[in-house]
């Protein structure tokens, strides 16, 4: 009790209370073996150095150790009945926590603050099978395992510099409940929510090679500049109703969502991550300023599925079946290019608005999109191996759809209806370079290419503009007079037929492409853009502004 000990060796004592080998002393280069008391079955306060503490036992707390300073100490093979399988209390530098076990929590250390520590192969009848309620710096936390409980490397504590490797428990294999700073969590699993991560905090961490049911990387935490790469789930391959901010979601998989589901991320990059079913980058989350790229469904949704996507980029990314890009998502001023699906090759159902899509495939019908709605969006330059360059079963307000192209029929559009649209400058393999089947409203569908029918095939049209004429009312065949076409400029010249020619009825929005006010002159112009010449200054100076 009390006291200094040095290359001394305390072995199989017992205390009814405290410190079964030692109580209150300063001891170094020791050994303490074997020894048993209800809290510290090694030693209960003090401090030791260069110490070996190992076979030790507490009916309470603190197999090896108890509210103690430990400095350069190695902890094995001692168990406590409750709480610190290892350790309880106190504080441990350069110290080697390994094999110990807890019949509650804590299994290698509970309580404590450690520095510089390994916590190996430790296990907790509960919860932390390495760490519970500690403050760890530059730790490494691995093959620990919390059996009936969460936490397989730590339970709410606060790491910094740590490593988490190959822990194991029901729910947070890496850690529950933690706030973590410059951590990596690598080859932790959990039997349901997050194989690296439950319900914690975490900033500039990795997380890679974990694996979960749901959440293989994260799940029900607050993630902000994070690596989430190559992780495993059912459901969240990367990260399970997380909200992340600038973080990068990597080659992670999943049967639902290879990289996100259920989350909001801001700012994310999600790039190269798989589904098996829907959502290869994300699957019903919601994202705002993110990037998808190279993400892979093997059914619907390469980039995103059943997601809210605002001022988001989906490049490159890939479905088997349909929506390359976007499956049943809703889309506001998103950037879709480059995607490719066998219908849908940049989207497929959900809404578009103020989005553009160029340079998407379908390896059938809808190079741009299928079976959506879209409103105030550009459809440039996309294709298809069958029908609907542009569009296939849609329903688009305010568009453009320009250099789009089908080998079959509908260069522009297919089976689409459209409406206050400019289809120019498209063209199909057989016929109808414009548009084929659907309706076609305040429309201008010109100067497209086909061998036949150029323009159209079976649309119904009202108060459109285009070759030949067609029945229905308001219809002309006068040239638009387009201010560029071959540079894609639908802008009406102030002196083209479309002008005022358009019905107000059919007028559904109050702006056009531009974003400018839709009904300038009293009558809504034909095509997506209204004319601001004339009519933009005569307001102008009504109002008493000046219009630029």
């Amino acid at each position: 009790y009390a006291g200094s000990l040095s290359n001394c060796t305390l072995t199989g004592n017992w205390a009814h209370d405290n410190g079964g080998g030692a109580a209150w002393a300063t001891l170094k280069n020791c050994v303490l073996s074997g020894n048993v008391a209800s809290n510290g079955g090694g030693t209960k306060g003090g401090a030791l150095i260069q110490c070996t503490v190992s076979g030790n036992s507490a009916s309470c707390h603190g197999g090896g150790s108890y509210d103690s300073r430990l400095y350069d100490c190695t902890l094995s093979g001692n168990s406590a009945f409750s709480n610190g399988g290892g350790s309880a209390y106190g504080s441990l530098v350069n110290c080697t926590n390994r094999g110990n076990t807890a019949g509650y929590n804590g299994g290698g250390v509970f309580d404590a603050a450690l520095t510089n520590c390994t916590i190996l192969g430790n296990t907790a009848g509960r919860d932390g099978g390495g760490t519970f309620w500690n403050k760890l710096t530059a730790c490494a936390i691995t093959s620990n395992q919390a059996i009936g409980g969460v936490g397989g490397g730590s339970f709410e504590s606060a790491c910094n510099g740590c490593t988490f490797t190959a822990n194991r428990s029901w729910v947070g294999g890496g850690a529950y409940n933690a706030v973590l700073h410059d951590c990596v969590l690598s080859g932790n699993a959990a039997t349901n929510d997050g194989g690296g991560n439950f319900f914690g905090t975490l900033n500039n961490c990795l997380l890679t090679n974990n694996q979960a049911y749901n959440g293989g990387g994260s799940s029900y935490s607050t993630l902000i500049n994070c690596t989430i790469t190559v992780n495993r789930a059912s459901y969240g391959g990367g990260a399970y109703r997380d909200t992340l901010s600038n973080c990068t979601l990597m080659g992670n998989t999943a049967s639902i969502g290879g990289g996100s589901f259920l989350g909001t991320l801001r700012d994310c990059t999600i790039t190269a991550n798989r589904a098996t079913a829907w959502g290869g980058g994300s699957c019903s989350s919601v994202c705002d300023g993110c990037t998808f790229t190279a993400n892979i469904s093997s059914s619907n949704g390469g980039g995103a599925a059943y997601s809210q996507l605002t001022n988001c980029i989906l490049a490159g990314n890939l479905a088997t079946n349909e929506g390359g890009g976007a499956y049943y998502d809703s889309l506001y001023n998103c950037r879709l290019v480059s995607n490719s699906a066998y219908h849908g090759g940049g989207a497929a159902h959900g809404t578009l608005f103020q989005c553009h899509l160029s340079g998407n495939f379908a390896r059938r019908d809808g190079g741009a999109m299928a079976y959506a709605f879209a409103r105030y969006c550009t459809l440039a330059s996309n294709g298809a191996a069958s029908s609907g360059g542009g569009s296939l079963y849609e329903y688009l307000d305010t568009c453009k759809l320009f250099g789009n192209t089908a080998t079959v029929y509908g260069g522009g559009s297919y089976l689409s209806n459209l409406s206050n649209c400019t289809v120019a400058g498209n063209s199909a393999g057989a016929a109808s370079g414009g548009a084929h089947g659907g309706d076609s409203i305040n429309c201008i569908v010109y100067f497209n290419t086909a061998p036949a029918s150029a323009n159209w095939v079976n649309v119904t049209f009202q108060y459109s503009c285009t070759m030949p004429l067609p029945g229905g009312p308001g219809n002309i065949t006068n040239e638009p007079r387009l201010m560029a076409l071959a540079a894609g400029n639908f802008h009406l010249r102030s002196d083209s037929p479309c002008i005022n020619h358009g019905n107000n009825g059919f007028a559904t929005g109050a702006v056009d492409l531009d974003g400018k006010r839709r009904l300038v002159g009293g009558t809504v112009d034909m095509g997506a853009y209204e004319y601001q010449g004339y009519w933009g200054w005569s307001s102008a100076i009504t109002n008493g502004l000046t219009n630029y």
